[in-house]
């Protein structure tokens, strides 16, 4: 997978994640999360996967914690601005 194809793809997710909100974020949207910070890996992008792995931990701490969803938005909001900022040096 390019660079470009992983990034277009991880910022989809990210778009249909905070459309359908954190609260309703279902288990194949994490599994998508999944494969691309898989990807990421591969194409050596670590603070990306580093990131995405944040971000899928927090949402299941919060579906089985109760952990604030300030601290899920947080992660989104990194994330998000990571995939703009490559995206926008590309």
């Amino acid at each position: 997978m390019t660079v470009e194809k992983v990034l277009t793809d991880l910022e989809e997710l990210l778009s249909d994640i905070g459309f359908t909100g954190l609260r309703n974020t279902q288990p194949v949207m994490l599994q998508k999360m999944e494969q691309l910070k898989a990807s990421l890996q591969e194409l050596g992008m670590t603070e990306g996967a580093r990131q995405s792995d944040d971000f899928i931990t927090s949402i299941r701490a919060f579906h089985t914690n109760n952990l604030p969803l300030t601290t899920i938005v947080d992660k989104l909001c990194a994330l998000d601005f990571y995939v703009k900022t490559i995206k926008g040096n590309l």
